[in-house]
């Protein structure tokens, strides 16, 4: 059975989906050195490489879910793709304007702060 890795972003009012990115570390690339890793190792590899550190990444929308039982009212998850077993959630973003617009197969840009790296 194929493992793949989900990262969570929970990011505020600070995600941006934009075409232009600064000096962050590729979070895509990062969590595609955890493949193969066991749950200790990659626990490790988070808090040594990750954990506190802006990320950016890039991708293709998985799927846009609507969160009905967040603290956070109207927010929703965007689950980005950015290659074949290593998926991006996107976690407490508002679910309003640009982000209604979203279609799966899209290509975004974003940045934030990584809360945890795992097995889905």
């Amino acid at each position: 059975m194929n493992k793949v890795i989900a990262i969570f972003i929970t990011v505020f009012s600070f995600t941006t989906f934009a075409s232009n990115s600064l000096a962050y570390d590729d979070i895509c690339k990062l969590a595609a050195k955890a493949k193969g890793m066991t749950s200790a190792e990659m626990d490790d590899y988070f808090k040594e490489k990750i954990e506190g550190w802006r990320i950016e990444g890039r991708g293709k929308i998985y799927d846009v879910r609507k969160n009905k039982s967040s603290v956070l009212r109207d927010s929703c998850t965007i689950i980005v793709r950015c290659e074949k077993d290593v998926f991006i959630y996107i976690e407490g973003i508002e679910y309003w304007g640009s982000v209604k617009d979203l279609k799966v197969n899209q290509r975004i840009s974003f940045t934030g702060e990584c809360k945890s790296l795992r097995w889905a």
